[in-house]
């Protein structure tokens, strides 16, 4: 029963938490091959779901310089759209 109890309970944080993937991650998943035209290079896109809603996270690259400070703060955001709601 204890291995059932920590299976289901499992399932359910993997349903509640989405997984955390990577930039790299994210490249190879093929998510941004999907889109007919395709996506510019310089753009990533994690679609997933968090409770009832669909999440679609778009990301941005942009090279940095070799001298360039490490100091820099992500732009960009999430948007959460709940499934049957209108954009």
């Amino acid at each position: 029963m204890d291995a059932v109890m920590l299976q289901l309970t499992r399932a359910r944080n993997r349903l509640t938490t989405p997984a955390t993937l990577t930039l790299p991650e994210i490249a190879a998943s093929g998510l941004t091959r999907m889109f007919a035209p395709a996506l510019p290079s310089d753009l990533l896109v994690n679609v997933y779901i968090n409770l009832n809603k669909l999440c679609l996270t778009v990301y941005q690259l942009h090279a940095l310089q070799p001298n360039s400070t490490k100091n820099f703060r992500p732009a960009g955001g999430a948007v959460l759209h709940s499934p049957g709601a209108m954009l």
